[in-house]
C-alpha cells in the first residue's frame, strides 16, 4: 500500500497531543505499513522557519525539522523542497535506519508542500528532500 494523504482522525489527535480537534490537519498514512507523517507546524511569520514534524513508524517516533518551501519558477515549473534537519531516531530503530528513510521519502513526496496535492495548485512538478542521505533525492511525478 502506498501513503495516502487525509486528516487527522480525533483519536490521532490525542494521540499525537496536537491539541483542540478542529476536524483537520493534513498527514501521510499507510496503514498496511503502519507509519504516518505529520506536519506538527512551525514557518510562521513569527515562528521558526522550521516546521515540526513526527514520523511515527513501528509505534516509534521519528522526530525532525525542516524548512518547506516551494513555488514556480519563471518557466513555470513547480518545485518542492524538504531540508531535513534535527533527525532523531530512536534507537530501537537503530539497524533499521534505510527501511526508515525510504518510508519518510515515501511519506515526504505523497504530503508535498502542505498535504493538498489533490488541489491542482498545490501539484509540484518536482520534490527535492535533502537532509536524509548524503545527496539531495530529487522526485519528478510521471505525467
Amino acid at each position: 500500500m502506498a501513503f495516502v494523504v487525509r486528516n487527522l482522525t480525533e483519536a490521532e489527535y490525542e494521540e499525537f497531543r496536537i491539541g483542540e480537534f478542529l476536524g483537520s490537519g493534513r498527514c501521510a498514512v499507510d496503514e498496511e505499513r503502519d507509519a504516518i507523517l505529520v506536519n506538527r507546524g512551525g514557518g510562521g511569520r513569527n515562528e521558526s522557519p522550521d516546521y515540526r514534524c513526527e514520523f511515527r513508524w513501528k509505534g516509534y517516533m521519528v522526530t525532525f525539522r525542516s524548512p518547506i518551501s516551494g513555488g514556480k519558477n519563471h518557466e513555470g515549473i513547480n518545485r518542492v523542497y524538504w531540508s531535513i534537519k534535527h533527525l532523531n531516531i530512536p534507537p530501537e530503530l537503530r539497524g533499521q535506519e534505510q527501511e526508515l528513510k525510504q518510508l519518510m521519502k515515501e511519506a515526504i513526496i505523497a504530503y508535498g508542500q502542505n498535504g493538498l496535492t489533490h488541489l491542482p495548485v498545490f501539484k509540484y512538478d518536482v520534490l527535492v528532500i535533502s537532509g536524509l542521505d548524503e545527496q539531495p533525492f530529487k522526485y519528478v511525478p510521471r505525467r
